[in-house]
């Protein structure tokens, strides 16, 4: 179940945005595109938003992300890792992505929940860009 998780930044667009005291904070809408399974065929995209709360499990950096007429969460960036994980599919299929922030690469697992025991529903490998079409 691997994937990977790459930022294509449109111009000078950045990923993280100053917060004060110099820290830096995930922030933003986000195009990602999935590709599922083993053959990796593009399975659609979705523009991501984060907005920055910094309320998720002590996290300074954390908050939620939303995706319109797809899904939502949270999301926690703890050191060089960004995790953001909720539910999709009107609440019956969870999702979780585990990225490396430095090179934007990392791994996704999709979870049907209304299925007794809990199966896989998708796994694959995703790009993101900076900016929503």
């Amino acid at each position: 179940m691997t994937l990977a998780l790459k930022v294509l930044l449109a111009g000078s667009a950045l990923l993280w945005i100053a917060a004060p005291a110099g820290a830096k904070v995930l922030h933003g809408r986000f195009t990602v595109h999935y590709f599922s399974g083993p053959a990796h065929a593009e399975a659609g995209a979705r523009c991501v938003v984060f907005t920055q709360t910094g309320t998720v499990a002590g996290f300074p950096d954390s908050g939620t992300w939303k995706a319109a007429k797809f899904g939502s969460g949270n999301f926690v960036v703890d050191g060089n890792v960004i995790r953001f994980y909720g539910t999709y599919d009107k609440d019956l299929k969870v999702i979780n992505h585990q990225v490396d922030a430095t090179t934007m690469t990392g791994s996704y697992d999709a979870w049907n929940r209304s299925a007794i025991p809990v199966t896989p529903a998708d796994d694959g490998t995703l790009q993101v860009q900076a900016g929503c079409q």
